[in-house]
């Protein structure tokens, strides 16, 4: 039983007494006249019944009876006589109780009383069958009443004796005030019973007073010295957790240091040693080296990555950023692995998608990277398309925030239905037999899924197999109180405003895929109007528009869209055939090249072509080159992306930083790095962009080489490439020493190049002061780039 239910049945019990009060009195009353026999009798048997009656008990009764006495004279007895008033003679005798009604109530009375008795027995029953120990005791300790787990459990400590009531036995020692005081203020406390020090659980609980007046408690206890050992157990289990955690992060830190620095050597040595004249068969093996390479970086990223978010380690930034460029800069940063399977590569952003949102930037990059590497890795034929939408507002959607859907679709393998509920597991793959295509982890889509839903968003897979797959996230990012514009906007827009005044007609040839769709779809979002068709329908389509009085004023081909040898002339027909309309409003030719097609460019501009495109499509290379034709030149924006790339995040945000040249404006740099290999490697790489390099093996190396310039003894290098771990004086500190030695702030910007490649590492170094950051293993180009931006800022005029 409950201890609520306990209590209720001892108010139950104490209220019994009363009750049974009012009854008898109600019994004894019932007739206002007895007689003196009668008054005799019924006080003989009061006085004969078994407690709880008592002398108190009998007096009460005995004062009814005389008070309900009709015709109550006064007695003739001297004052003090205890002697009863006699009932006058001229009472009718009619009014007299006859023997057998004063028989039927006390018949009432005993069986009050076998009630009572009964009553009194559940509870003591109740308590006896409590496993929590409950006594009844008084201010001093006295106990009147110790249930047989108190006693049990107290017998050997206290002297108690089982079996029996101890009344009035007060508690030995200082058992008595600690339980008494425990009980009070409802705390717990750790007593000798017969099983050992055992930990108990008090309450208290008010009783009626005593007779006297002396004021009564129960009091309660409830073991819980295992309750209280499981407790301890699981905070040292907590700390334990917490400790190893801190260790895994060290861990993790310490191995992507390790890691990233041996393969920072290894990928920039076959960088550099593709450079060089190699045979074909060394060009093929250097290749081979490169490849696997990265895709060990890559599993290494994936399980890092998969480790500290594990450990709990994930934290989201909110900053504004433009997420069309985000979308952009991963595209193009996978373009090169798309085709080189040969696998066609679009993306599009719908024209309502804000320019600027507020949210984890890093991240958000994170899960395009993942997705696109995923579909290009499970894609043989076809391509890829990467689209990101709005969805539109729901009930319940919080205002000032914007559900920005991703789509990335592909032409692969698909999946089967038992394998969609697997693919965002941990370490599994839709196939994981011996027999598998495709190798890897299994940890990309999982990684994707776990930061999805920290950034409360939603991931789902729809797929066919054999059909390919469209992965979707939907993420809730806030858009700023003002608007923002994004770096560009107003270019596209003043562009996309022109063709408007005056939209063009475009002729896109290209085979049907996904490349062709997204182009078709990109001109229709800047409202121009567009046919696609085949390379063998291409001239049928311009004699249908011709016949229509709608000639085509822009011709888009794909550089390979012939299967023909001389596809370039057919391409230069197509092209004056579409030019010699009636209208004689002459047509635009513009051909759409991938980086490995660029030679081919030349071709198709002595067959009349005026302009060119790189795959995968810019928006805003596209509306420049329709609005404004011209020579065969490449738009801002276009460029190729570099030869080799990485898929890692950290790596991505170097590739989409606008190149800039830095001849111009770093002519020296210090190189501050441990690693001999390393060293090496950038000193190469600078050599290469015309930059002459000092270089520093440690932290106190580069503060003395600093010292000597600062004194015009050396000379001043334009910008610093500091490592961060070093033994001695470590990269941040070193900064901040090179830092005290110009007062005037016109120090050399300081640029970490480091392993330390997580996202907080960047935000870490940069918060102490650092200009600029760059992970390894970095490509040439990027470290060109992150010197350039880092010296750009303090070049009056210069772009940030």
């Amino acid at each position: 039983m409950t201890a609520s239910k306990a209590e209720s049945s001892r108010s139950d019990f104490r209220s019994a007494p009363a009750g049974l009060l009012r009854r008898v009195l109600s019994v004894a009353t019932g007739r206002a006249v007895v007689d003196n026999a009668g008054l005799a009798a019924v006080l003989l048997g009061l006085a004969l019944l078994p407690p709880p009656f008592g002398t108190a008990q009998v007096l009460l009764a005995l004062g009814a009876f005389l008070l309900a006495r009709r015709g109550l004279t006064p007695s003739a007895s001297a004052p003090g006589s205890s002697v009863l008033p006699v009932v006058p003679d001229t009472v009718p005798r009619a009014a007299e109780p006859d023997a057998g009604a004063m028989a039927e109530r006390l018949e009432d009375l005993q069986d009050l009383r076998w009630e009572l008795s009964a009553s009194e027995a559940r509870y003591r029953e109740l308590i006896e069958a409590q496993d929590d120990v409950i006594i009844q005791h008084d201010d001093e300790g006295r106990i009147a009443f110790a249930n047989a787990a108190f006693l049990r459990t107290f017998a050997a400590a206290d002297g108690l004796s089982p079996g029996r009531a101890d009344r009035d036995r007060r508690l030995s020692g200082t058992l008595a005030p600690a339980i008494a005081a425990a009980a009070a203020a409802g705390q717990c406390l750790e007593l000798a019973t017969g099983a050992g020090m055992r930990r108990f659980a008090w309450r208290r609980y008010v009783l009626p007073p005593a007779a006297d007046g002396t004021p009564r408690y129960e009091s309660i206890g409830r073991d819980v010295t295992a309750e209280h050992a499981a407790a301890i157990e699981l905070e040292r289990a907590r700390v334990a957790s917490e400790a190893a955690n801190r260790a895994k992060s060290r861990f993790l830190a310490t191995m992507s240091h390790e890691i990233r620095t041996p393969m920072n050597g290894i990928l920039g040595m076959t960088h550099l040693l593709a450079d060089t004249n190699l045979s074909a068969e060394q060009a093929t093996y250097t290749d081979a080296i490169d490849h696997s390479a990265r895709t060990l970086l890559a599993l290494i990223d994936e399980i890092l990555d998969f480790s500290k978010i594990e450990a709990g380690k994930l934290v989201l930034e909110a900053a504004p950023f433009d997420i069309a460029a985000t979308i952009r800069s991963c595209t193009e940063l996978m373009a090169r692995r798309a085709h080189d399977k040969g696998l066609d590569l679009a993306w599009r952003v719908a024209p309502d998608v804000p320019s600027i949102v507020i949210g984890d930037e890093t991240r958000c990059r994170q899960i395009v990277l993942n997705l696109l590497s995923n579909a290009i890795k499970f894609t043989d034929t076809g391509g890829v398309s990467v689209t990101l939408a709005v969805r539109p507002q729901q009930a319940g959607d919080t205002a000032g925030v914007a559900r920005l859907v991703l789509s990335v679709r592909d032409t692969g393998i698909g999946l089967a239905p038992e394998a969609q509920s697997l693919v965002f597991a941990e370490f599994e793959q839709a196939d994981g037999s011996d027999r598998r295509r495709h190798g890897g982890t299994g940890l990309g889509l999982a990684i994707t899924s776990r930061v999805v839903r920290a950034m409360q968003g939603e991931i789902a897979v729809d797929s066919r197999l054999g059909e390919g797959a469209t992965f979707s996230v939907t993420l809730p990012l806030c858009l700023p109180q003002r608007a923002i514009a994004a770096p560009g906007s107003r270019a596209r827009a003043e562009l996309a405003a022109a063709l408007r005044r005056a939209p063009p007609r475009v002729l896109v040839v290209a085979e049907a895929g996904i490349e062709r769709d997204g182009l078709v779809a990109t001109l229709a979002d800047h409202g121009i109007w567009s046919a696609a068709s085949t390379w063998q329908a291409a001239f049928a389509a311009v004699e249908d528009a011709r016949a229509a009085g709608q000639d085509f004023d822009r011709l888009i081909v794909r550089a390979s869209v012939a299967p023909l040898a001389d596809d370039v002339a057919r391409a230069g027909e197509l092209l004056r055939c579409a030019a010699s309309g009636p209208l004689r409003r002459g047509c635009l030719g513009l051909v759409i090249a991938g980086p490995h097609e660029r030679r081919r460019i030349e071709e198709f501009k002595r067959a009349g072509f005026a302009g060119y495109l790189l795959r995968p499509l810019r928006p805003e290379s596209l509306l420049a080159q329709l609005s404004a034709p011209g020579s065969p030149t490449e738009m801002p924006g276009a460029s190729e992306a570099p030869a080799r790339q990485s898929v890692s995040s950290a790596e991505a945000s170097s590739h989409d930083q606008p190149a800039r040249s830095s001849a111009a404006t770093v002519s020296r740099v210090l190189l501050v790095e441990d690693n001999p290999v390393n060293r090496l490697l950038a000193e190469r790489v600078l050599a290469k962009a015309g930059i002459a390099t000092t270089t520093a093996a440690c932290g106190e190396d580069a503060l003395a080489a600093m010292t000597s310039a600062r004194r015009g003894s050396a000379p001043m290098p334009d910008a610093i490439l500091m490592d961060i771990c070093m033994p001695g004086l470590d990269g941040v500190e070193t900064a901040a020493r090179i830092r005290t030695l110009f007062e005037d702030g016109r120090c050399p910007p300081i640029i970490a190049l480091t392993a330390h490649a997580f996202p907080e590492d960047r935000e870490r170094y940069l918060a102490s002061g650092l200009d600029g950051y760059l992970a390894k293993p970095f490509e040439p180009a990027a470290l060109i780039a992150v010197l350039a931006d880092a010296l750009g800022r303090r070049v009056p005029g210069a772009a940030a």
